[in-house]
């Protein structure tokens, strides 16, 4: 639903914890966050490998 609600956007789903989409794709999946900046880092990881802008300045 909220891809629709977003196209013609692009959007990512970061799911943390149990997996409960069932029918969306989950673009990264982090099951326990222990090191909060190791998790930062994925996320970080999956926008620049999808080449969204990480940093944007006014």
């Amino acid at each position: 639903m909220i891809r629709m609600l977003n196209h013609p956007s692009d959007d990512l789903v970061v799911n943390v914890g149990d997996n409960r989409f069932k029918d969306n794709t989950v673009d990264l999946q982090i099951d326990r966050i222990d090191d909060v900046g190791q998790a930062i880092a994925q996320v970080q990881d999956l926008l620049a490998n999808r080449k969204y802008l990480i940093e944007y300045y006014l």
